[in-house]
């Protein structure tokens, strides 16, 4: 559990930058960056979530900086 603790805080850090890019990132996205594991997944969008992100829902499935 601790490993996907960690691997799902280094993700967050690698889409906190894409997202600062590019405006915005999808889930689809995000799944993929986190090698398709359902906890690193969600934990990832926890974190997110945690540091102010917009994670959107089941209708708008996208992560976006919500000081934009």
């Amino acid at each position: 559990m601790e490993q996907c603790r960690l691997q799902a805080r280094k993700t967050t850090e690698l889409l906190s930058q894409e997202v600062s890019k590019t405006g915005e990132v999808s889930w689809k996205r995000v799944l993929e960056v986190t090698d398709y594991d359902e906890l690193v997944y969600k934990l990832t969008l926890k974190y997110l979530r945690q540091k102010g992100y917009d994670i959107g829902n089941n209708t708008i499935p996208r992560v976006r900086n919500t000081r934009m």
